[in-house]
Formats: C-alpha cells, sequence, structure tokens
C-alpha cells in the first residue's frame, strides 16, 4: 500500500471552496495509493465530536466516514491521535484521552484496542502523542508526558520503551 503523509498533525484545514466540510479540521491527511488514490483522514472538531476516520476523493471532495460515534464498531473514540496505515491496510491510531492504541478496519471501521492498560504487558502510556508503523509491522508511539518512545507489539500489545 502506498502512504504518504500530507499535512502535520494537528493541522488545521478548510477547504470549504473545493467540496470539504466548512469545518473541517483534520488531524493527520495520507494519500492512499491503493485505494482509488483517496485521501485518509482524521476529523477532529473540538467541542463538537470526539472526530472521524474519513476517506475522501481528491478529485470530487466525496467523503465517506469509515469510523466515528455511530459507525464501527465500539469502544468510541474520545479524542484522536495521528494515523497511520499498515502493511494490512488496517489503520491504527491512538486516543489521548483512552491512552490506547486503536486498530481501525479500513471498510467496516470496526475498532478494537491494540494496547492500552490491560491489553499487553509494559509501561502505561500517559499521554500518547504520535504514531509511527515500522517497515517490520511494529508500532512506535512517542508518549509526551512518559518523554519516551514505546514500541508496540502489533498482536500482542506489549510495550517497552526503547527511547527517552
Amino acid at each position: 500500500m502506498g502512504v504518504d503523509r500530507l499535512i502535520h498533525p494537528e493541522s488545521h484545514l478548510d477547504r470549504s471552496t473545493n467540496g470539504w466540510w466548512a469545518t473541517l479540521c483534520p488531524v493527520t491527511v495520507h494519500f492512499v495509493s491503493d485505494r482509488l488514490s483517496s485521501l485518509c483522514l482524521i476529523d477532529f472538531r473540538p467541542g463538537v465530536s470526539p472526530g472521524a476516520v474519513v476517506w475522501v476523493d481528491p478529485q470530487t471532495g466525496a467523503r465517506t466516514i469509515i469510523s466515528d460515534a455511530t459507525t464501527g464498531s465500539a469502544p468510541p473514540f474520545q479524542r484522536f491521535g495521528n494515523i497511520e496505515v499498515e502493511a494490512t491496510g488496517e489503520l491504527v491510531t491512538m486516543d489521548r484521552v483512552r491512552n490506547a492504541v486503536f486498530r481501525i478496519h479500513p471498510v467496516t471501521g470496526a475498532r478494537t484496542i491494540v494496547s492500552d492498560a490491560t491489553t499487553g504487558r509494559g509501561p502505561a502510556f500517559f499521554a500518547p502523542s504520535e504514531i509511527a508503523v515500522e517497515p517490520t509491522g511494529t508500532l512506535v508511539v512517542a508518549d509526551t508526558r512518559l518523554r519516551a518512545v514505546v514500541r508496540v507489539d502489533p498482536i500482542s500489545g506489549d510495550r517497552a520503551i526503547i527511547a527517552r
């Protein structure tokens, strides 16, 4: 799967003139080349909703919600971080309130917790802020309150600090 990060997390983008929501506030946007050249983004609207994972067709502006409070199965998000795409095509993100790493199915929107205080072993997250997928498929999470980079096993959810 070809993936390129297009905007930095915490960016705010308003493209109301080309068909996007007038109040669109994406946290992260990715170009996903094998999904009809669409964009995958997280839309976070402070004070309005905990957010949504959305596919956007960059040619037409057509939007499809993949996962939000009413789309996809629980547990629901409370506050997103950035989003990455695994080699399998599944999406991974972290929830900054739940202190958890989530996996999202790109078609059904089903959400599962990959790692949190009760899933996997190792130091608990306190403020996960960024996530990345290594070439091996292992997840790497930056945690600002731990002041650490944490490697997460994508199957077991086990966590290990790899840098402070």
